[in-house]
């Protein structure tokens, strides 16, 4: 028998502030037993597999080809494909003080790439 004092965590992890309906059934799928709802206690045990460094920022000429980093550029250039390439990649032309890159999205939302990145 657990302690009274305990009885919250065992909880619905649904009653937390921020988990609604939608939220509630990706925890059961992730976390929960078959054919039971998530608790708290499910929540808070859950451990992290992975982690991203974004903490690597360096210009264009100095970022290395074997990591994850972060990149303060400009755009210059929205290279949309036309005609019968409609389906090749779009491209966007960034350039920093010491260099350049393309960035390149396959299957992409074009509208949603000319608003993220002006």
């Amino acid at each position: 028998m657990r302690p009274s004092i305990l009885d919250p965590l065992f909880g619905r992890a649904a009653a937390l502030p921020g988990i609604g309906p939608k939220t509630a059934k990706h925890f059961d799928r992730l976390l929960a037993r078959p054919g039971k709802e998530t608790r708290l206690v499910d929540v808070l045990f859950h451990l992290p597999i992975n982690l991203v460094d974004r903490s690597l920022r360096p210009a264009i000429a100095e970022a290395p080809t074997d990591r994850v980093v972060v990149l303060k550029v400009r755009v210059t250039e929205h290279r949309k494909p036309q005609g019968r390439y409609a389906k090749a990649p779009f491209k966007v032309h960034v350039e920093d003080d010491t260099g350049d890159a393309e960035l390149v999205f396959f299957l992409s939302n074009a509208d949603w790439i000319e608003r993220s990145l002006p």
